[in-house]
């Protein structure tokens, strides 16, 4: 694959030139293709998450659950009103033990969403919630909740299992804040606008502790950048909620790692602010995807860096480069990734479709204007024809296992 020409991005009617960016040689983007970027990528995160936890009643051999569910909006069909777009979607719970193979708790419901703005209604760190409590004896569970779309008919399964019993390590870390005297759960996706946040958890307890020291660090890309400990309450049911503030230059994810009477776990939460932040959730993917724009010499620099300072230097990059800058959204950076995310849904076979020779061109150039899908051949050959608006074309050759090679292009 030869040059492939300069790059542009065409926001609305207007073309915004990059001069910095190069021309792209195949050999170096194949150079560049190291690594399973799926593991936290911001363009196949949304997924439905069903939380479970539990603590022991007082005086009883029953053990109170609670269970949150959420649901991303870009699952769900919104329907316009008015001023609001709303949807509906129906929950089936079923609770079932799996020693005995019996099922101890069935439950259907229908809970409805408002949105009012359609953008919202498209971003997975907004959610159907769900939250209610059930009550269950010791023992090891099977949680398996089905979730439908009214309107597209479409359905999905999670499943869970989980022991329920006296505790005899740290619980799973649950990040909850507060709204109206009550915890809710923060999502995986948590706005810096809240300020502030706990992460609740339990520890076996041998004794009447009223009180515990929690030391904690926060880590940003492996270096940690806070360290502290405090004596936190422990609440009648046996909860530990630790306060953590939020530092407003948060980006990105960040692990929390929690010690509290000789126990440990950690969590990782992802820190969002306004909508190009999502971008920010895989190091890895946006450091690799930037051997698309850089000169050769810039991305072998950005490739040696620590983790934490690959992320400021690919930061800044946008920062400099955002055309509108009085703006809360970097219009250059939503659209360059949007159009990874678009190969990357379109274009992946055995790799990342970003990595495909039509994902190389349709980050470079955009959508074009017209698509030939053509039947095979007498040598059993079927090719694709890109055309552009100023006549450049890209014809792309299937190899036979459904992958699209560049085949030859003209300017």
């Amino acid at each position: 694959m030869a040059q492939i020409g300069e790059w542009h991005f065409i926001i609305g009617a207007d073309i915004i030139n990059k001069n910095s960016a190069i021309l792209i040689l195949i050999t170096l983007f194949t150079a560049c293709s190291t690594g399973n970027l799926d593991r936290k990528s911001p363009f196949n995160s949304a997924e439905h998450k069903l939380w479970i936890n539990h603590y022991k009643i007082t005086g009883s051999d029953s053990f109170h659950v609670d269970i949150t569910i959420h649901s991303p909006n870009p699952f769900f069909i919104f329907s316009k009103h008015d001023d609001h777009f709303k949807t509906k979607a129906e929950f089936q719970l079923s609770v079932t033990d799996i020693e005995s193979e019996k099922q101890v708790f069935r439950k259907s419901w229908i809970e409805e969403t408002v949105e009012f703005f359609y953008a919202d209604t498209r971003q997975p760190e907004r959610f159907v919630n769900s939250e209610f409590s059930i009550y269950l004896d010791e023992g090891k569970y099977e949680f398996s909740l089905m979730i439908f779309d009214k309107d597209s008919k479409h359905k999905w399964n999670v499943k869970k299992e989980v022991d329920i019993l006296t505790k005899t390590s740290m619980s799973e870390i649950f990040p909850v804040y507060i709204d109206n005297d009550k915890y809710h759960y923060t999502g995986d996706q948590i706005n810096l606008k809240i300020g502030s946040f706990f992460l609740r958890f339990q520890i076996p307890l041998e004794n009447d502790e009223t009180e515990i020291l929690t030391k904690y660090t926060i880590s940003d890309m492996g270096t940690i950048i806070l360290s502290d400990s405090a004596k936190i309450q422990i609440d009648n049911k046996g909860f530990i909620y630790l306060p953590i503030a939020i530092d407003e230059d948060w980006l990105g994810v960040m692990e929390f790692n929690v010690t509290a009477g000789g126990y440990s776990n950690n969590v990782e939460l992802s820190f969002i602010n306004t909508s190009i932040d999502k971008y920010f959730q895989d190091i890895p993917l946006l450091v690799q995807v930037m051997s698309l724009i850089l000169e050769y010499d810039d991305y072998k620099e950005l490739s040696k860096l620590e983790p934490i300072d690959q992320k400021l230097y690919v930061y800044n990059y946008w920062r400099d480069n955002d055309p509108t800058p009085d703006t809360k959204d970097n219009e250059l950076l939503m659209e360059f990734y949007g159009r990874v995310e678009y190969s990357n849904s379109r274009f992946g076979t055995l790799s990342s479709g970003w990595k495909s020779d039509r994902g190389i061109v349709y980050i470079q150039n955009g959508k074009p204007s017209t698509v030939e899908v053509t039947g095979r051949d007498n040598y059993g050959r079927a090719y694709e024809i890109w055309t552009y608006r100023d006549h450049r074309q890209y014809v792309f050759l299937d190899d036979g296992f459904g992958e699209y090679r560049l085949y030859r292009q003209t300017n």
